[in-house]
């Protein structure tokens, strides 16, 4: 797994926390089924995934998710799921940035996962 940050120009820095891409193999990774757990942040992920789409593990329910997502300021884990080599390329915004940058309505995405 490759993982990288980059941080916003000082005109973005008020609204973006950082960019950043991640590199994985999940077939690498069988112990862990290619699972990925998403921790909250309180804050709003922008992401674009070049590969196999990520599955929301929703109890018993796997719903397949867009290569563009937005995933909204949440306050329990998500389980996603993979298979084979995936590269994202995300943004994480502060709230305020997602609404001002993106024309984000903020309380319609609260612990959502939607298209972007």
């Amino acid at each position: 797994m490759a993982y990288k940050e980059y941080k916003p120009c000082d005109e973005l820095k008020i609204f973006i926390k950082c960019f950043w891409i991640m590199e994985k193999n999940y077939d690498d990774y069988h112990n862990a089924k290619g699972l990925e757990h998403l921790w909250p942040t309180g804050l709003i992920e922008i992401l674009y995934i070049i590969g196999n789409n990520f599955k929301y593990l929703n109890k018993e329910n796997e719903e397949r998710l867009p290569n563009e997502m937005i995933i909204g300021a949440y306050n329990k884990r998500f389980t996603l799921k993979n298979k084979g080599k995936v590269k994202i390329i995300g943004i994480r915004c502060y709230n305020h940035g997602a609404n001002i940058l993106f024309n984000v309505n903020l309380n319609s995405i609260l612990n959502k996962i939607e298209k972007f």
